[in-house]
């Protein structure tokens, strides 16, 4: 069953004596440990870079999945069809529960800790082009925001997804208009600190033990804003719990504990949040989707999406006075 993989793992020092798939590649289960198996098409160079940088993280404490080397030294294996893939170590905890606020509040507090390791690493070239303001971000965004819009009014047949979107769109074009007006005005992006970040910071990235927590999947680790990793965990989470003020005060407590913001970074948090992220990835998925059963279950998606606005905003008009 798992021939081609067997064969890579052929490549690594360990002695392999289960296999498991699990969401993203091959749990494999060692003699010496346990390993994380997946394919890779990105660059020998780009595993080198965050392989450094979890090293870097354990020597400081972290649990973290770091990239093992082949028995010849090289940062990837290949099967015998060319396909490449990259080893991991892994951990058999599991993710943080989204609903327990004590598990969520640690993934923050761990979050800060992280932010602060990682602020005092040198920043080495990764490749990365250079990086956009947080105005060109909100600006692109609405952009794909109103071309999906012109794709969906140019349907000659619109299906349920269609009209509810029409219905929906201005009210959320609008919030990303205000948000990019807000951004011209307040100039978020000059002054707030540039660090390594995981880029994925969510709770399914987060596992949870008996006695530590690991942090996982830092695949598109690189620079960016510093609060743009908790502004992802937060409006996840968010998402999960009614948008609950306590439960964001708990999480931005636990964070700036080990990573205190600057004023200039509260205020482009308090915008990351009030963006309608959510909106814009829903209607993406379906403009780039053509598969009926998807198409349903983003129209589901929209309705949970409809249903909270109440609860949204009036989170938005507490977080703009707590941060702002």
């Amino acid at each position: 069953m798992y021939n081609r993989e067997m064969e890579c793992m052929e490549q690594y020092p360990y002695t392999v004596t289960q296999m498991n798939r699990i969401r993203g590649g091959i749990w494999c289960q060692c003699e010496e440990g346990n390993f994380f198996l997946k394919e890779y098409e990105g660059s020998a160079q780009r595993i080198l870079f965050i392989r450094q940088v979890m090293l870097e993280l354990e020597a400081a404490g972290f649990l973290v999945d770091t990239p093992v080397l082949t028995k010849e030294g090289e940062p990837v294996g290949e099967d015998s069809y060319g396909k490449t893939y990259t080893l991991r170590s892994w951990y058999t905890d599991r993710e943080i529960s989204a609903t327990n606020e004590k598990e969520v509040v640690l993934g923050a507090r761990l979050l800060g800790k992280l932010l602060r390791v990682f602020s005092e690493m040198p920043k080495e070239d990764t490749q990365e082009k250079s990086l956009a303001t947080y105005g060109e971000m909100v600006r692109r965004k609405n952009r794909e925001l109103k071309t999906i819009s012109n794709f969906i009014g140019k349907k000659r047949q619109k299906n349920e997804f269609d009209m509810e979107f029409r219905r929906l769109f201005w009210r959320f074009y609008e919030q990303g208009l205000q948000i990019a007006e807000k951004e011209a005005a307040w100039e978020t992006s000059v002054g707030v600190r540039y660090e390594y970040s995981h880029r994925d910071y969510t709770h399914h990235n987060v596992l949870v033990g008996q006695e530590c927590a690991a942090v996982v999947h830092f695949d598109n680790l690189g620079r960016d804003s510093c609060v743009a990793d908790f502004a992802l965990y937060a409006r996840k989470l968010l998402e999960k719990n009614q948008y609950r003020e306590e439960l964001f005060c708990a999480l931005f407590r636990a964070f700036e504990e080990e990573y205190p913001l600057t004023g200039v970074e509260r205020r482009q948090l308090y915008l990351r949040l009030a963006y309608p992220s959510r909106f814009l990835k829903i209607v993406n998925h379906y403009a780039t989707t053509r598969k009926n059963h998807i198409i349903l279950r983003d129209l589901e998606k929209l309705g949970r999406l409809a249903k909270q606005e109440e609860e949204r905003s009036r989170f938005l008009a507490f977080l703009e006075e707590f941060v702002v």
